[in-house]
């Protein structure tokens, strides 16, 4: 009899290119010194601001977690699994918890005490 296979499914939220800094983080969906004048005339959205800043994913924490994925001991063997990849951002809408069931590793990173 054949082992099972198993796959994981990591939905990354969002990253920058590059430094991914959280400082950097804008509605218009790249950092700050990559915006165009039409990006920067575009209206600066509460909710798609806070959108970006909820999904996003921390260099650290990508590295952590793919590392986590590959190496999990709490992975279940056989089947198709599927964890969030954000950082641990507060008031994210998203929960970490079954990332942290699947790969015993929590994302430690957050983009609004990054920001502070």
């Amino acid at each position: 009899m054949s082992p099972k296979s198993t796959f994981l499914a990591l939905r990354i939220g969002w990253c920058q290119p590059g430094a991914n800094a959280p400082e950097t983080l804008s509605s218009a969906g790249c950092p700050a010194e990559n915006l165009t004048e039409t990006a920067e005339a575009m209206a600066v959205d509460a909710t798609d601001d806070a959108w970006f800043r909820n999904m996003w994913l921390s260099n650290a924490d990508f590295c952590a977690l793919f590392t986590a994925a590959i190496f999990s001991a709490t992975l279940p063997r056989g089947g198709f699994h599927v964890a969030n990849a954000m950082s641990n951002n507060a008031g994210s809408r998203w929960s970490l918890d079954e990332t942290e069931a699947l790969l015993g590793f929590r994302p430690t990173s957050d983009a609004s005490a990054a920001a502070a």
